[in-house]
């Protein structure tokens, strides 16, 4: 009794054509995987919760009377923002101070606004970290859900 088995090429087919087929379902499982996600990120946008608030950055105009209230960095140099929580919910807020030389970040713990109120926080920043003015403050509003 002759052995035979299938030629070389007839081999070398149908290797091809299940590499063909695994690569199908390959590129058609990560197309599915790639189009849930970008739905997922649909559906959390438009539940998104977009704050309204005012705020308002002057070193001179808001600053009187509030040197023994400053918050973040308490050391001799300041500025105040005027904030205004537009919301019907407790706000808080980051404020990032910028100058020549780098950043700080106020804590979100420490500037808080309940609904629709308003209130001036004097923010100290260090110097020597921060450098001199002319200075920015970017104001981010954080929103903490709850469970």
């Amino acid at each position: 009794m002759k052995k035979r088995g299938i030629s070389p090429l007839i081999a070398t087919v149908i290797l091809v054509g299940f590499t063909i087929v695994m690569s199908i379902f390959v590129l058609v499982g990560m197309s599915n995987i790639g189009q849930r996600t970008i739905a997922d990120q649909d559906k959390r946008i438009a539940s998104s919760v977009v704050l309204d608030f005012g705020v308002k950055y002057s070193p001179a105009q808001y600053c009187t009377g509030l040197a023994g209230e400053v918050i973040c960095n308490t050391g001799k140099d300041y500025y105040c923002v005027l904030i205004e929580n537009k919301e019907s919910q407790k706000v808080n807020y980051r404020i990032i101070t910028k100058g020549s030389l780098g950043s700080e970040v106020c804590s979100p713990d420490k500037v808080e606004l309940n609904g629709y109120e308003s209130k001036v926080f004097a923010i100290g920043y260090d110097p020597v970290n921060v450098g001199v003015a002319p200075l920015t403050a970017d104001v981010e509003a954080i929103l903490y859900l709850e469970n």
